[in-house]
This record gives C-alpha cells, structure tokens and sequence, in this order.
C-alpha cells in the first residue's frame, strides 16, 4: 500500500470514490461536480444555490438566536448537514485543500532546531489523537507516519462518515472512537484541523481534552473567524451562559486557555504558523 501523503490527488481521489462507493450508493459524476464547486469555494466563494451554500444557508439559519444573551432562545443547531448524502464532497475538498498539506508540513525543518523537523520532534510518540476525523484520510495518513503508535480517531456516531470510518480503520489499522472520553491512557500527540469551529462550548471542550488526553503536543489549525457549514458565529461558556464570544475574538480565549494550562507556542516554518504548533513546557 503506498503512502497516502505520496499519492497524486487525482489518483487518490479515484480510489476514495471506489471504496466510498462500496459503502454508500452515489452518483459519481454529481459527485465529482459538488468536490469541485466545494474547491473552488474554498480558494473564493461559492453562490447561495449550490450544493454547498444551500448546506451552509441551511446551518446558519438554524443559529438564528445564537448571538442572544439568554441561553433559553437557543435552538438545536441542523447537525443532521454532517449526515447529508453528499456531505461527504466537503470534507474530501477539506482534506484536499488543508489537512493534507497540513500533515505534510510535518516534515518541514524546525527553525529552532535546524537539523529537525516537526516530526523529528515527535518521534517517541506513543499515540496520537485525530479530532473529528471526516473521512479518515488524515487518521490513515498519520498511522502512516507514526506506525508504531496507537492513532485514534474521532467521529460522530450514525452518520455516513461514521460508517465509511469503519472501513477506513480496518483498512489502515487505526481505533476509530465516538468522543475523546473513549480513549484510555491519554494521548502524545493531538492533531484537530478545522475541528474547534464546529464546537459552541469550544472553552470547555478544550478544557476537557486537556484534562482528559493530556497531550505532549497539540498541532491545531482553527479557522474560527470563517464562514462555513458546521462554523459557529458566537461561542458559549457552561459555567456562564449568559456570556457569548464572537468568532472573532474566540482565538484570543482558546490560545489563552493553552498557555494557563502550561503549553508553550513552538515555531515552525508553517506559513502565518499554520498550523499552531503547542508544546507542554
């Protein structure tokens, strides 16, 4: 089996399709149309009548008292978008267009130690945590890097994605779990790309990760201040309900609560440091 990070895109594309196909009924060409339109959103903006702005105009209006202060007006937010029939053409141009590239920039040399990489770093890694893992691309890749470690990923339960994870951890032998409360014994290593947006208590999510995993090191690209399917606008606090904090000044509390729990910004040669690389001191 060869590397997933080595793979053309077009040709691991292919074969993603062929074994997404063995799980779930698709139309393939439609499905190829909805990862290009999802692409090209990414690198500008989709129109209100595709697929995927009709998924994301579906989410936002369900937040429609999300910026009150009264925790009462809150209303479930359209978590049924994750199990849409072709949700899954968002998180293949989501792994196309970010958690690939961002894995691969493990490899890039560590400007505070030039002879060492990011994954030069990391390598007495015992086990590694993948948050919200989509397709389970990036679990597969990262069991490929760290093949000697126990990888874990984490995946919403009775979805689609959920069943085609299934798949993919018994193909590329890592644990796929429901919550980060089902892994034993912590974690050394925690990746989360485009994963903490998609979360309204994000303090206290992060809170208990940190308290629960324990993790040595933290590799997080956030895109808080973004528009998109699953993306809050205004996040909460538990133990302060009448409190809400705007996607734009989000980042300052997240990043505060790492360094109150001891964890340190590492340099990387990641452009704009994306992602965040996080070191317990």
């Amino acid at each position: 089996m060869s590397a997933i990070l080595d793979e053309k895109p077009n040709v691991l594309l292919d074969k993603f399709l062929q074994s997404y196909s063995e799980v779930h009924e698709f139309d393939k060409q439609k499905a190829l149309r909805l990862i290009q339109e999802a692409i090209h959103h990414y690198r500008t903006q989709w129109s209100e009548n595709s697929y995927q702005g009709q998924l994301e105009k579906r989410w936002y209006e369900s937040l429609n008292n999300d910026d009150c202060d009264d925790q009462s007006y809150l209303t479930e937010p359209a978590y049924d978008v994750y199990d849409d029939d072709y949700y899954f053409t968002d998180l293949w141009a989501c792994w196309h267009m970010y958690s690939r590239p961002y894995l691969r920039s493990l490899s890039k040399i560590n400007p505070q130690v030039p002879t060492q990489s990011i994954l030069d770093m990391l390598e007495n890694v015992k086990s590694v945590v993948d948050l919200g893992c989509g397709i389970g691309y990036t679990t597969a890749a990262l069991k490929q890097l760290f093949p000697k470690a126990r990888v874990y990923g984490t995946n919403l339960q009775d979805t689609k994605q959920y069943e085609f994870c299934e798949k993919m951890s018994q193909d590329f032998d890592f644990e796929l779990v429901t919550s980060p409360e089902k892994i034993s014994g912590g974690a050394d290593f925690v990746f989360a790309s485009e994963y903490f947006e998609h979360i309204r208590f994000v303090i206290e999510h992060l809170s208990e990760i940190l308290e629960f995993l324990k993790p040595k090191f933290l590799y997080i690209a956030n895109a808080f201040n973004t528009i998109s399917v699953g993306h809050f606008e205004w996040y909460r606090q538990s133990n302060n309900p009448l409190l809400v904090t705007h996607q734009s000044k989000i980042s300052g509390e997240f990043n505060g609560l790492l360094r109150e729990r001891g964890y340190k910004m590492i340099r990387t040669k990641n452009w704009n440091q994306r992602p965040l690389l996080w070191g317990k001191i």
